[in-house]
Parts: C-alpha cells; sequence; structure tokens
C-alpha cells in the first residue's frame, strides 16, 4: 500500500552527487478500481503515453 521513489543525482561527470528516498502512500481502492468519473493515478497514463525510445 505504500511506495517509495529513489532519486539519484548526478554531477557533470557522472558521479553520483547526492540522493533522495520518499515514501508515499498509495491508496487501495484507487490502485485496484476506479469510481465514474473519476481516474486512477495520473503517472500511469503518463507510462502509457509515453512515446517509446
Amino acid at each position: 500500500r505504500f511506495g517509495k521513489f529513489v532519486e539519484i543525482q548526478f554531477d557533470k561527470y557522472g558521479k553520483i552527487s547526492g540522493a533522495a528516498v520518499r515514501t508515499y502512500l498509495l491508496e487501495r481502492s484507487r490502485v485496484c478500481q476506479v469510481s465514474d468519473p473519476e481516474r486512477n493515478y495520473h503517472c500511469f497514463y503518463m507510462l502509457c503515453a509515453a512515446p517509446p525510445e
């Protein structure tokens, strides 16, 4: 029901210069089902709409 977002920062030489870990709570009801007219988490829509690499 919760997730972690890990951010790693690099300097101009490609070496790690910093990092951050953020935890966040996912509402189970919004992950498993969506009520009309609500949407799910917007990040899922952005991932699906991203252009192929």
